[in-house]
């Protein structure tokens, strides 16, 4: 069963602990986010998952449009990535629009995440908005 876990205008986390899963959905107000807000919320969601014991994250980025710098984007693996895997996240469903999802490799908005080369590395897959079903089947699968 989800429960609210966090919620600010720019993200909601919601928990189903007997699933191990986190379910993170992005808001419009990300347009209007700042650097700092940015760094915040990336050490909220990492706090969180590491708090709940997450196995699984459900990703839902259809509305976050806050651009990440590369600066940040290295910040957010250097972050989130090693502090996934200590938490034991094993599985990572990204959900955006279709047309990031045609105009991206498969993990490239990620590589910098497998560019670390870390023991345990969690499966990271990339959805379009379309396949969220197909997501949820893979996550708990």
């Amino acid at each position: 069963m989800m429960r609210e876990a966090y919620h600010t205008h720019y993200v909601t986390h919601w928990v189903d602990e007997t699933q191990q899963l986190l379910e993170t959905r992005w808001h419009p107000a990300t347009e209007r986010m700042g650097e700092l807000d940015f760094r915040y919320e990336m050490e909220e969601w990492l706090r969180i998952t590491q708090k709940l014991s997450i196995t699984r994250i459900y990703d839902h980025c259809v509305q976050f449009l806050y651009p990440i710098s590369i600066e940040e984007q290295t910040y957010m693996a250097q972050l989130l990535n090693p502090g996934w895997i200590a938490a034991g996240v094993k599985r990572y469903a990204h959900i955006m629009p279709q047309e990031l999802v045609s105009n991206l490799s498969a993990d490239q908005m990620f590589q910098k995440f497998y560019d670390m080369n870390l023991p345990n590395q969690f499966v990271i897959r990339h959805f379009a908005e379309q396949e969220q079903e197909q997501a949820w089947k893979w996550l708990l699968g």
